[in-house]
């Protein structure tokens, strides 16, 4: 399928760029030709699906049927149709996260959490159901988690999404080939899979797995074959919650096994019966407000259960946003203990998983592509023997790492520490405390700066003597470093701020307001260039007047910025997909968008070569700057987040708690 070229116009939409790829089409991210505030996803059924008449029929139908659907917890559908013989259907685009994506970089969710989602998905479903409509596919991929910060609310909202798949529930019309699946395997209801005709309580069911999904961080009947996954659901009693939680209240194992119950006449009756159950038995919440990441914070409910106008819409404080780290991926969980991989670097609780957005979670795992200039390879060449040559204990969740006057310096978020690694023999000379979750670290005048985003400061440390100096209070949550101009500048996620340190008094000298949620910097051709997750921008500032004096698009999930030959690198994405992004770093014009698998974290650009940390995969990927093509793929072990280059090497943390030294 030829991709619509960006600044092309299908119905009343004008193309961005692609912002995701699946089986059943493309997803843009589009603008209306008139209303320029209206920014939508844009979803292109592709030719071949588009000429089977049949499939065209439900495309139609059930775009349809979705419009039908307005409710604050269900994603709205602006408009369908044709043009130009292409099918299409515009939604809402949401900034944020599915929750699939969140279980993968979290592993579980707080109770609090779980029962916020389900609330607010559950409402989702009785609205649809009492419509006449079953959703069929409920699942952490279809639930998306919007951000809300950029309507100054600090919080998130829910939404069920990719009604695709709804059906009538009165109407016996066949709305796909005879004997095709509808839905997926993880969290399909038994009855699906005996032929049965289906009501609201095969939704119910499926969100009892997905309850089961967020306590547990696994689904409930993992097997390594698609029969074995459909004979759980059939034959296998619903696993206990507290065999993997014991710390829970056994009420809700009996909660979860009657929403997995395979007769739908043992079930709840309705989400909503569920989701009451579900307060109860985590106890007697009522609508919440959850911190994310941090302790659930529980108020008591109403006898009679939450006011369904009160919880219209589930919000969860949200803090600064967040850079993707590394984990296992859902597959690895699943996989059992013998096979677990190494311990991941597992999110710092003050952090917010910011992804794509709707499109990526409707299209399922989609490929990410170009802007405007697509090239690269989201499917990298294999990786090569392991070059790692040493690897040096740091302590657990690395999430930064540095190189400079003579050393490598890697952070430990948990432990809140900073351990310098001598390159002469590889090992550790001296771990320094510094301060609560650091997770930024630059070398800039024979000192050693640390950003403790847990502290709101910065750390600083004499190099020659490993002696701490100095404590810096900055903005709110600072997370990326770097240095020029006589300065270390300090990306203030909470506070949408740099602030300039100048190197010589040691001292905050200016804060400089940016875009949202900026999360990395780099200094080039004399200039701050900083990432902003917030907004999806990357803002230029004049270290001459501290002023932003240029702001330029960039996909959505930047996580780091590196520069090299000439040009600004942004690493964009989550656990759905990823690319870099490269601006000139004369005037921030776009230049190439490169796929490179899911979640890139860390980036350095190095002996004439960009490298790319890519979390799931284990590796490092190396990009040509010539040709904007992935050149090669160095396999360093374990996950993988930050990147430092010196002493001719690579050294890149790692989920297991170390720093890994990597011969390119």
């Amino acid at each position: 399928m030829a991709e619509l070229p960006a600044g092309s116009v299908l119905g009343n939409y004008r193309v961005d760029w692609l912002i995701g790829r699946g089986g059943m089409g493309a997803v843009y991210l589009a603008q209306h030709v008139r209303m320029s505030n209206r920014k939508a996803a844009l979803k292109v059924l592709s030719p071949e699906l588009a000429g089977d008449p049949e499939f065209r029929e439900r495309f139609i139908r059930e775009s349809d049927l979705a419009g039908s659907l307005e409710h604050p917890n269900i994603v709205p559908v602006y408009d369908a149709g044709e043009a130009d013989g292409v099918l299409y259907c515009v939604m809402r685009y949401v900034r944020g996260t599915d929750l699939g994506a969140v279980l993968d970089l979290e592993g579980k969710l707080t109770p609090a959490r779980t029962y916020a989602i389900l609330a607010a998905v559950g409402r989702a479903l009785d609205f649809a159901h009492a419509h006449g409509l079953l959703h069929r596919d409920v699942k952490p991929g279809n639930i998306m988690l919007e951000s809300r910060r950029s309507l100054g609310g600090g919080r998130e909202r829910v939404f069920l999404t990719d009604f695709g798949l709804v059906k009538r529930l009165e109407s016996n019309t066949k709305l796909t080939r005879t004997g095709h699946l509808v839905g997926t395997l993880d969290y399909t209801a038994p009855e699906v899979f005996r032929g049965e005709e289906l009501d609201a309580r095969a939704d119910v069911y499926s969100l009892g797995c997905v309850l089961y999904e967020c306590l547990t961080g696994a689904v409930p009947f993992p097997g390594s074959t698609d029969a074995a996954v459909m004979y759980g659901h059939l034959q296998e009693p619903p696993p206990t919650v507290t065999d993997e939680r014991p710390e829970l209240p056994p009420e809700i194992d009996r909660v979860a096994r009657r929403a997995m119950a395979k007769h739908r006449s043992d079930r709840y009756s309705t989400a909503g019966d569920l989701v009451r159950a579900v307060r109860d038995a985590l106890g007697e919440t009522g609508p919440v407000v959850v911190p994310i990441g941090d302790a659930p914070s529980l108020r008591p409910a109403r006898e009679s259960g939450p006011d369904p106008e009160e919880v219209d819409e589930t919000l969860a404080a949200m803090p600064p946003p967040m850079r993707v780290v590394p984990v296992t991926t859902r597959d690895e969980r699943h996989a059992g203990a013998d096979d677990a991989p190494d311990e991941p670097l597992r999110r710092w609780g003050r952090r917010q998983v910011l992804a794509l957005g709707l499109a990526v979670a409707m299209l399922g795992t989609a490929v990410a592509s170009a802007i405007a200039v697509f090239t690269g390879n989201a499917n990298p060449p294999p990786a090569g023997s392991n070059p790692v040559v040493a690897t040096v204990d740091v302590g657990p969740r690395p999430l930064a790492v540095a190189f400079g006057d003579g050393s490598a310096w890697g952070v430990s978020t948990a432990d809140g520490t900073l351990t310098r690694i001598d390159p002469a023999d590889n090992t550790a000379v001296v771990t320094l405390s510094v301060g609560n979750g650091p997770q930024g670290v630059v070398e800039a005048g024979d000192r050693v700066w640390v950003a403790d985003t847990g502290d709101d400061r910065v750390t600083v440390i004499d190099a020659p003597t490993n002696r701490v100096l100095a404590s810096i209070a900055v903005g709110g949550t600072p997370e990326g470093m770097t240095a020029g101009a006589g300065a270390v500048w300090v990306t203030n996620a909470a506070d949408n701020s740099v602030s300039r340190i100048d190197t010589t008094v040691g001292k905050v000298i200016d804060t400089i307001a940016v875009g949202p949620g900026p999360v990395a910097a780099t200094f080039a051709n004399g200039f701050v260039w900083v990432a902003n997750q917030g907004n999806d921008t990357v803002a230029r500032i004049n270290p001459g007047d501290d002023q932003v004096t240029g702001t330029f698009p960039v996909p959505a999930g930047a996580s780091s910025i590196a520069f090299g030959e000439g040009s600004i690198w942004v690493a964009n994405g989550g656990a759905r997909h990823g690319f870099v992004t490269r601006l000139n770093s004369r005037n921030g014009r776009h230049q190439a968008t490169i796929a490179v698998g899911s979640s890139p974290f860390g980036l350095v650009f190095a002996d004439g070569s960009l490298w790319v940390g890519q979390v799931f995969d284990g590796v490092v990927l190396r990009i040509d700057p010539s040709t904007n093509v992935i050149a090669d793929a160095v396999a360093v072990g374990g996950s993988v987040g930050a990147i430092a280059f010196g002493d001719n090497d690579l050294w890149v943390t790692r989920g297991d708690g170390t720093v890994a030294r990597v011969r390119p």
